[in-house]
C-alpha cells in the first residue's frame, strides 16, 4: 500500500504542474525561406500559423531581430492556432528602417469578437522595440497585425500562450487546496497507525 505522505505529494506535484504549464512560444520567423522583397504568403511555427489576409508583406533578409522577419508598408497578417484552440497573445517586435513613421493596429478576436485593439506608430529609429501588450490574459482564436502608412514596418518574435480553459487560480485558492489535501492525508495517516 502507498504511504499516504507519497499520495499528498504526487497530488500536489499534479496540481501545481497541471496550473502552471502553459510553455510559451516565440514565433521568430527561424526557418522562413525566400530571399529578401520576396513575397510572404503564410509561416507556420510551434503550432501557430501566420498568413497574409491584406495588402502585401515581404520576406526580409537584411533586417530582423534576427532575421529573417516580415516587413510592409500596407498590409495585415492574421496569427491562428494550428488546432483551432485559443491562446493569450503576449507581445511582439515591431521596427522601422525608415525615416517616415509607420502605423500599426493589432487586434485579438475571439470567434468573431474584437476582443481588443491597440493602435501606435513605428517610429524610425532603426531598431527593433518589444510592444508588450497590456492584454495577455485575454483568450483569443486569432490576431491581426495591420501596418499602413508611408513607412515600412518590420514584424518579428510574436509571443504567444495556448490559452487555458480556466483562469490560473489565485495562491490563496492553492493553499486553501493543499491544505484540504493536508488534512486528508492526516486524516488517512491517523486511520492506518491505528
Amino acid at each position: 500500500m502507498r504511504h499516504p505522505l507519497i499520495s499528498f505529494c504526487a497530488a500536489v506535484t499534479l496540481l501545481v504542474t497541471a496550473t502552471f504549464a502553459h510553455a510559451s512560444t516565440v514565433i521568430d520567423f527561424d526557418t522562413l525561406s525566400g530571399v529578401n522583397a520576396s513575397s510572404f504568403t503564410t509561416y507556420t511555427e510551434g503550432g501557430y500559423t501566420v498568413a497574409l489576409s491584406l495588402g502585401n508583406f515581404m520576406v526580409g533578409t537584411n533586417f530582423g531581430n534576427p532575421v529573417p522577419d516580415i516587413y510592409s508598408s500596407a498590409g495585415t497578417v492574421t496569427l491562428t492556432k494550428n488546432d483551432a484552440g485559443d491562446f493569450n497573445f503576449l507581445g511582439v517586435d515591431l521596427a522601422n528602417a525608415r525615416s517616415t513613421p509607420e502605423q500599426y493596429t493589432i487586434s485579438g478576436f475571439l470567434g468573431s469578437t474584437l476582443i481588443f485593439q491597440d493602435s501606435g506608430s513605428v517610429t524610425g529609429t532603426g531598431v527593433f522595440n518589444a510592444y508588450d501588450t497590456g492584454f495577455s490574459a485575454d483568450q483569443l482564436s486569432s490576431l491581426t497585425i495591420a501596418l499602413s502608412g508611408d513607412g515600412q514596418a518590420n514584424i518579428d518574435n510574436i509571443g504567444v500562450n495556448p490559452g487555458a480553459t480556466s483562469p490560473a487560480p489565485e495562491p490563496g485558492t492553492l493553499l486553501l487546496v493543499a491544505s484540504g489535501l493536508a488534512a486528508a492525508a492526516g486524516s488517512v495517516r491517523r486511520r492506518l497507525a491505528r
